[in-house]
């Protein structure tokens, strides 16, 4: 492919061209093999001066018939072997003359252009001056030359020319490197190949267009790349015309728009993903800049604000806050006033839609920049919700205190109880079945019944059936022993199992009177829990009699069993992970090779024992002295910063961080800032490696992932992202969102405020297993039955008035949600999930 792009003129600049007293002629070699195949394609005025042939007029025409005589010099054959070589060369003087050209005395230099272009630089050289004048042009042609050929390698594209007809001429090497096409692949029309099959006809069309009306050529499309994958290039090229008009040829060029279009593409997700939530809010939302003279007319709005206002989306833009507010119900200047102040204001108003009604609303209102202006937020909400809980509330407290009395008496009888306990899990035992039996023991002093049993539930291996098996046992009957396996069924605790909660019978004939432990066994009362072992049920503590318990069970009777269940669990979790860690041997591999990534090996004072040439490179490391001779201490290493621009000290390092903890450390950003050149950012990834396994890791492996180019990328998202934070943080209802395996990918603060887990649980979690798997009384949710895992299945919007959401300290917490699709350019992506608290009686 040839490299003669645009004219001499418009390569090295009409000014530098014309000007020179210099001759300037630039031939093309269309057949290697023929040497009577250069063809004049420019000439400078200058030329025409010293030779004294007009040669703007021989431009296109073959040398041999501009210049009858040349072929018998031995010239033409000379101009190819420069060519060849690829290097400048001074030909020396020449004496020569014609009926066309004026005899003289002429110093040659001819000079490369690419494989197939040459420019002779000619000057009549009657005396030294002369000569010495052509020196110094020939001089700037090479530097201009250089230039040239630094611009073409700097802007890492595919250079290309093709004859008037079409037909491209591929540089072998570049198209090569980029495609993998042979250049017997590419020729003619075999470049179309490399072109994505979906973009071929339009490329094929757009070219055709061009060449035969002799306009400019552009068009996008992804093009193979050698390893097989695509990327999406801009193809440009414009004709070049001699001296009469006519095309000469065409020149082109491919860039590489990959990243530009990916990160376009990843900014208009970010603003679509925006305005469907903006959208899918229940609640009014509105968005007006404050100017020197008060609110302007509305910036943004939602849906909500289009039907609760009953004006048109048009209309709506040209109101302010003022035209939406009754008279007398708020005084907007004050407002504002204290809005300013604060930043941030909740408040009490009368809105007023278009026909007249009258709407009592109560205002979250914040100051945000949206759109390079200051601006107010205002998120406002129907108000008789509220008001209806303040009476419900008032009912409730006076029904509270009736009740605190009898749960007073309760606890301090259950606080008697956790004394109990707490001196049986802390006391030494000379085994874990003591343990377990002084438990059992204290149990049934505390609930009044003479049996207490601990058991596993294992599945039979031969039926796969579930058993209960009697692990710990304190009974009058000596037919109870550890180790008397039944199938679950004939047990109380089959409903234990089934239901994975706490289950008391005050009198099974009245209660399960069918049943086998009832009806075989002759016992009545009973209270059970299950036992857990990492969140899973492994057996039950349970308590029974023969004879019934006419009072029944209290709630801190249930309460006890409970915490009497939990420390047996923890107990036997403690126990499992004792014999796991005295039985495992710690395995480890660390490879350290030479890749892309940086990685190092720290010991314990932060002495790099080992490193990879792309970290000693990219951290200012020495090179390695073998042996013990590579101890860079990392505090001497360039300066790093952390994600926001702030110093790191060495103490807040990831492999100090993980020397202290013993655990891994993922995903941490960092900067690194050579001297005198750019920060380049890092995702830094460090692992501990205890060789002794006594619990204190003996050194670090650390991982350096470059993640400049994306950083950068994503910061146009990460802008979107911040608008779209500031109003789902201005929003007083919880609100996250789930990708369509429900897992959580944004939550706002008042989620975190209403269930108490924080941001950092939520994120990533598979919400429904967080604070969704159980209903109101206790009983497992299936993910299947959830309305808004349906709705991440079918796309369907839902919205539920009875259900209850788990706070991060296990009490239940009422709510009313909505369940919104998100839609990504047709297809379903996710849901937005938007819930405030019931109240309740």
């Amino acid at each position: 492919m040839g490299l003669f792009t645009t004219s001499p003129a418009e390569r090295f600049g009409p000014d530098l061209l014309d000007r020179l007293p210099l001759g300037i002629s630039v031939y093309r070699l269309e057949d290697p093999a023929d040497v009577a195949s250069f063809r004049l394609i420019y000439s400078n005025p200058a030329s025409a001066a010293i030779t004294g042939l007009e040669t703007s007029a021989e431009v296109g025409r073959r040398v041999v018939e501009v210049v009858p005589g040349i072929g018998a010099t031995g010239i033409l054959e000379t101009y190819r072997d420069v060519l060849r070589a690829g290097e400048p060369r001074d030909l020396g003087t020449v004496v020569y003359g014609d009926n066309r050209i004026d005899t003289a005395t002429y110093a040659l230099q001819a000079v490369p252009l690419d494989a197939e272009v040459l420019a002779v630089v000619f000057q009549n050289v009657a005396d030294r001056a002369e000569v010495q004048a052509l020196q110094a042009a020939q001089s700037e042609l090479g530097r201009e030359e250089a230039r040239y050929r630094s611009l073409v390698e700097a802007t890492a594209a595919i250079v290309w020319t093709t004859p008037p007809s079409g037909e491209l001429r591929l540089d072998a090497r570049q198209w090569h490197a980029v495609t993998g096409q042979t250049p017997e692949e590419a020729a003619g029309w075999g470049w179309v190949e490399a072109i994505h099959p979906e973009d071929r006809e339009a490329t094929q069309a757009a070219w055709t267009h061009a060449v035969a009306t002799e306009t400019p050529y552009q068009v996008e499309h992804r093009l193979r790349q050698a390893d097989g994958g695509y990327r999406r290039m801009t193809a440009r090229a414009t004709p070049v015309r001699d001296a009469d008009g006519a095309v000469a040829e065409w020149v082109g060029i491919h860039t590489d728009i990959e990243e530009q279009t990916a990160a376009a593409m990843a900014l208009a997700a970010s603003e679509a993903r925006f305005r469907t939530l903006f959208d899918a809010l229940d609640d009014v939302v509105l968005v007006y800049p404050i100017g020197t003279d008060g609110p302007e007319p509305f910036l943004a709005f939602n849906q909500a604000a289009v039907a609760t206002y009953g004006w048109t989306a048009d209309e709506l833009r040209t109101k302010t806050v003022a035209d939406i507010m009754a008279p007398g119900a708020v005084d907007v200047a004050s407002a504002l006033t204290e809005l300013r102040r604060t930043r941030r204001s909740t408040f009490d108003s009368t809105h007023i839609t278009r026909d007249g009604t009258r709407l009592a609303m109560s205002t979250n209102a914040r100051l945000v920049e949206y759109d390079g202006r200051l601006c107010v937020v205002a998120l406002c909400r129907d108000d008789s919700d509220r008001r209806q809980f303040r009476r419900q509330l008032a009912r409730s407290n006076r029904q509270l205190e009736s009740a605190v009395a009898d749960r007073t008496a309760q606890l301090e009888a259950f606080a008697e109880d956790l004394k109990i306990l707490h001196g049986i899990t802390t006391a030494e035992h000379p085994s874990p079945e003591a343990r377990f039996e002084a438990y059992l023991q204290a149990g049934c002093q505390m609930f009044e019944l003479p049996i207490g049993i601990l058991s596993a539930t294992p599945l039979d291996p031969a039926t796969g059936e579930r058993l209960y098996r009697i692990e710990a046992v304190v009974s009058p009957d000596p037919a109870l022993e550890p180790g008397l396996t039944v199938p679950i069924g004939e047990a109380f605790c089959d409903a234990v199992v089934e239901t994975g909660a706490t289950v008391t019978y005050a009198d099974a004939i009245a209660e399960a009177p069918d049943h086998p432990a009832c009806v075989s066994r002759g016992l009545r009362a009973f209270i059970g829990t299950p036992v857990l072992v990492d969140a899973e049920v492994v057996g039950t503590l349970n308590f029974v009699s023969p004879e019934a318990r006419p009072g029944g069970f209290s709630a801190s009777e249930r309460d006890l069993i409970e915490v009497m269940g939990q420390a047996v669990g923890r107990r036997i979790e403690a126990d499992r992970a004792t014999d796991a860690e005295r039985d495992a041997r710690e395995r480890y591999r660390t490879i350290v090779e030479t890749v892309d990534s940086g990685v190092i090996v720290v010991d314990a004072d932060l002495h790099v024992i080992m490193s990879n040439p792309s970290a000693r490179t990219f951290l200012g490391l020495s090179e390695p002295g073998g042996g013990e001779g590579e101890t860079d201490h990392m505090a001497d290493r360039w300066p790093m910063i952390d994600a926001d621009g702030q110093p790191v000290t060495p103490e807040a390092l990831p492999e100090s961080e993980v020397m202290r903890t013993g655990t891994p450390v993922r995903g941490v950003i960092q900067g690194v800032t050579p001297p005198g050149e750019p920060t380049r950012w890092y995702r830094v990834n460090a692992t501990p490696i205890d060789q002794d396994r006594d619990g204190t890791p003996e050194v670090v492996v650390v991982s350096f992932h470059d993640v400049t180019d994306f950083r950068e990328m994503t910061r146009s998202a990460a802008d979107a992202e911040h608008r779209l934070r500031s109003v789902l943080d201005a929003v007083s209802d919880g609100i996250y969102g789930l990708d369509l395996e429900g897992r959580t990918t944004f939550v706002n603060e008042a989620a975190v405020a209403l269930t108490g887990w924080p941001a950092a649980e939520q994120m990533g979690a598979r919400q429904h297993a967080l604070i969704h798997h159980r209903h109101a009384d206790g009983t497992d949710y299936p993910v299947e039955t959830c309305p808004i895992y349906q709705t991440l299945r079918d796309g369907e919007p839902r919205v539920c008035d009875d259900e209850v959401f788990w706070r991060h300290d296990g009490t239940p917490l009422p709510v009313r949600y909505s369940v919104t699709p998100i839609r990504e350019q047709g297809a379903l992506t996710g849901a937005m999930v938007q819930f405030r608290e019931r109240p309740t009686p």
